[in-house]
């Protein structure tokens, strides 16, 4: 059958992310920006998570609240 791919807001990644490296930025090859870290996984693997530039760019074009949960983070 056929698959749906679906875009998460956040990508994990192998990386630690100590604290303090929180709002880092996740940047590509050529050095763009392409995502925030927020997260490290607890399991005691190499795991972090950032969440994605476009979900960020996509957030504070619709305003950002104090209060917001990120669906899928």
């Amino acid at each position: 059958g056929a698959t749906e791919r679906v875009e998460r807001p956040a990508w994990s990644v192998a990386a630690d992310i100590d604290v303090g490296d929180s709002g880092a930025p996740l940047v590509d090859r050529t050095g763009e920006v392409i995502g925030v870290a927020f997260a490290t996984s607890t399991a005691g693997s190499s795991i972090g998570y950032a969440v994605r530039s476009s979900a960020i760019t996509e957030l504070v074009s619709q305003g950002l609240d104090p209060n917001l949960t990120i669906p899928g983070c």
